[in-house]
């Protein structure tokens, strides 16, 4: 495989941070789910977090910790006590994707189109219409109560103006349906937020028109991943699916010209290597194993000049030399395994988050980067020259809050390298940023907020019986977990 194209997909992965964070309280059908977005969608995202269920004593009081830490994270949230604009938006954002990754979920952009005019800098968006829904057990006054503290009390709590405050209305939606809208004064169209809570169903929507195009539509055609032939192209042992995400690459190009000469999105399709596709799909599904968890199989489509164009991104069994016994991964609902090149890995990542930024800071950032792998270059690589070429992704210990994207990730040492030598590399490597990263006890993080509430992610060199290992995560349990299961084989 290409260096280049693995390399692509690893970054996406670590970006994901395994996208199959917590087992969730409901099983969805991935196949149904997708059957049910509109078939001229121009995106989707479908996952079954049910897949991932855990069973046993320890779920009850994982379920109270996840109640009493997203209460705190809502009052956090309502009360802006979170710290700077960056830092609330950020909790926000946990908050929200807490909220959806405990349950299967739908989003789905159904309309999209903007614009930038000659000489503009900034671009416009005309018209955008996303559907997320939740396929849920009840619950629904604890979604009202999330949706309150992101929408209304976050906007007290900032003292926003009265025409940046919204207000609430009723909706009238398909099927005898009733719904609410909240917008502001001084926020356009695309901006209106609508939900509508319906028997096991929680579906929220943004942009107007969004709810009623959704409840309208019957879905009459295939999805558009479906119709191309790019859903028959994943692996035929991935047997039980779990995510699924689609992107119309020749639809967004039709509604946004501009973006895909220059800017920010060109930027980012370059990064990805899209610049030939007409389409992606990203597909995973779970593959049994012999022994221990199941193996977390993910494909990575491209339709270029309508053919579809097939990567897997991670092992559908263990490389050679290793099995569910080298790593911490007992009592995972799932392990991924990637091929990890550092070097082109760590390039991928710059390139990606350069694309994010506007080109004024992407060209300071570039500067600024390539000044700082000038003078830190020696110490990155020796401290990527000391891990080994196999990168494990998992989900034990089970996240306290059921964010996609929060997990486990274990790599091991070369051999010949210990723990010490990589936290002193590490050390040497990050001593500029004290302003950015924790350290106490060996224990890395970085710093979210001011008051060191949040510690995403955290990580840790350790040392055992087979060799040093870098353990880190979600947060600092996951280095607790690593140790404890590494002293535990010591003593076997």
């Amino acid at each position: 495989m290409p260096t280049t194209n693995r390399t692509r997909c690893v970054c996406v992965l670590a970006m994901w941070m395994m996208l199959f964070g917590a087992a969730g309280a409901v099983r969805g059908d991935v196949e149904s789910m997708v059957g049910a977005v509109p078939g001229d969608a121009l995106a989707y995202w479908v996952m079954d977090p049910g897949a991932f269920r855990r069973e046993g004593a320890g779920v009850k009081k994982s379920s109270a910790d996840r109640t009493l830490l997203l209460a705190t994270l809502r009052a956090a949230v309502a009360s802006g006590i979170a710290g700077s604009k960056s830092q609330a938006q950020w909790v926000e954002g946990l908050l929200a994707a807490a909220m959806v990754g405990e349950v299967p979920h739908t989003l789905a952009v159904l309309e999209f189109r903007a614009h930038r005019d000659d000489g503009a800098e900034k671009s416009e968006i005309d018209a955008l219409q996303i559907v997320l829904v939740l396929h849920t057990n009840g619950r629904h006054d604890e979604y009202l109560r999330t949706m309150r503290a992101i929408l209304i009390d976050a906007a007290k709590a900032k003292g926003l103006p009265d025409d940046a405050a919204g207000t609430q209305r009723r909706l009238d939606l398909p099927g005898g349906r009733n719904g609410v809208a909240y917008r502001a004064k001084a926020w356009p169209a695309w901006r209106e937020v609508s939900w509508c809570s319906e028997g096991d169903r929680f579906v929220i929507a943004l942009g107007a028109g969004a709810l009623d195009r959704w409840f309208a539509s019957d879905a009459p055609e295939p999805p558009i991943g479906s119709r191309r032939g790019l859903r028959g192209a994943t692996r035929p042992k991935a047997a039980l699916g779990t995510v699924e995400a689609f992107l119309d690459l020749d639809g967004l190009r039709e509604r946004f010209p501009e973006g895909f000469d220059e800017g920010r999105v060109e930027r980012m399709v370059a990064a990805l290597d899209l610049q030939d596709a007409s389409a992606l799909l990203v597909r995973a599904s779970l593959v049994e194993a012999p022994a221990g968890p199941a193996l977390l199989a993910i494909d990575w489509i491209t339709e270029v000049e309508g053919e579809p164009d097939v990567l897997a991104v991670t092992e559908s069994a263990w490389p050679a030399g290793m099995d569910g016994r080298t790593f911490p991964v007992s009592g995972a609902t799932y392990v991924a395994i990637a091929r990890a090149e550092w070097r082109a890995i760590y390039d991928r990542a710059i390139r990606i988050h350069s694309a994010t930024l506007k080109q004024r800071a992407a060209e300071k950032f570039n500067e600024k980067h390539e000044a700082w792998l000038s003078a830190h270059g020696d110490e990155l690589w020796a401290l990527t020259n000391g891990l080994g070429e196999w990168l494990v992704l998992t989900d034990v210990p089970e996240p306290v809050l059921p964010v996609p994207g929060l997990g486990s990730v274990f790599v091991a040492a070369r051999d010949g390298v210990g723990a010490e030598s990589l936290d002193a590399r590490l050390s040497a490597l990050l001593g500029s940023m004290k302003g950015v990263v924790r350290t106490e006890d060996g224990l890395w993080s970085l710093k979210v907020d001011d008051a060191g509430v949040v510690r995403i992610p955290a990580w840790a060199f350790l040392d055992g019986e087979r060799g040093a290992m870098l353990a880190g995560g979600w947060g600092p349990p996951v280095v607790a977990h690593a140790r404890e299961a590494m002293k535990e084989k010591e003593s076997e």
